[in-house]
């Protein structure tokens, strides 16, 4: 069995005109459809048509506004969550520097102090000194 794929791509036209999707081409139709409703009269059937119209346009620029603020406000949280997770690993790290650099102090401190100790000893020996 062959797998075929096809591509299609849909056209819409309205009001004999491709429609904006962004929010700058909405923004200008907007823009154009209130001019052209100011110079109507009001109560008219083209008035109320042009109305709907306009409108649908501010409903859809709204929907597109909103998101592209909520694709700000998720990066802008992406980045306050990456930047507590980059302190806490900075710190953890300082942390643990700090904590291996004790223990072989310690650990270094504890070997003289029995080297320090054995050389005590060698020396009460050799002296006599020890009872």
């Amino acid at each position: 069995m062959a797998n075929t794929t096809e591509k299609r791509t849909v056209e819409i036209i309205m009001d004999g005109k491709q429609p904006s999707s962004t929010l700058k081409g909405l923004n200008a139709d907007i823009r154009t459809l209130n001019k052209s409703i100011r110079e109507l009269p009001s109560g008219s059937k083209e008035f109320d048509v042009q109305a709907k119209k306009l409108r649908e346009l501010q409903k859809e620029y709204q929907g597109l506004q909103t998101k592209v603020n909520f694709a700000g406000q998720s990066l802008q949280y992406f980045k306050q969550q990456l930047k507590a997770v980059a302190i806490g690993t900075i710190g953890g790290n300082i942390i643990t520097g700090i904590g291996v650099a004790l223990q072989q102090y310690v650990s270094g401190s504890i070997t003289y102090m029995a080297d320090l100790s054995d050389q005590l000893a060698n020396i009460r020996k050799t002296t006599g000194l020890s009872a």
